[in-house]
């Protein structure tokens, strides 16, 4: 599992090489970009302590910049990591 120290500095360099993502973009992304496992907007809002709208419109955003592919599984969308050019952990 990822240590803190780990999210925190990929979660800093996600915000060097794209600034526009607001920080708990950066941090969720940061801690949630396993390939191959899907996450969900209650995770966001969870773990980044937000209500549920700005937990949606924050996925949705991250979705649209390219780092998550969105797909519907049952009745909810989930959200699996692309792959990302940048190697967040040099």
């Amino acid at each position: 599992d990822d240590s803190l120290e780990t999210i925190e500095a990929r979660s800093r360099k996600l915000k060097e090489i794209h600034p526009q993502l607001k920080p708990k973009q950066a941090h969720f992304y940061a801690g949630h970009c396993t390939i191959g496992l899907h996450y969900t907007i209650d995770q966001f809002k969870k773990e980044e302590k937000t209500v549920y709208e700005t937990a949606r419109t924050s996925m949705e955003d991250l979705a649209n910049r390219g780092f998550y592919k969105k797909e519907l599984i049952g009745k909810r969308f989930v959200y699996s990591p692309i792959p990302l050019k940048d190697n967040l952990d040099e």
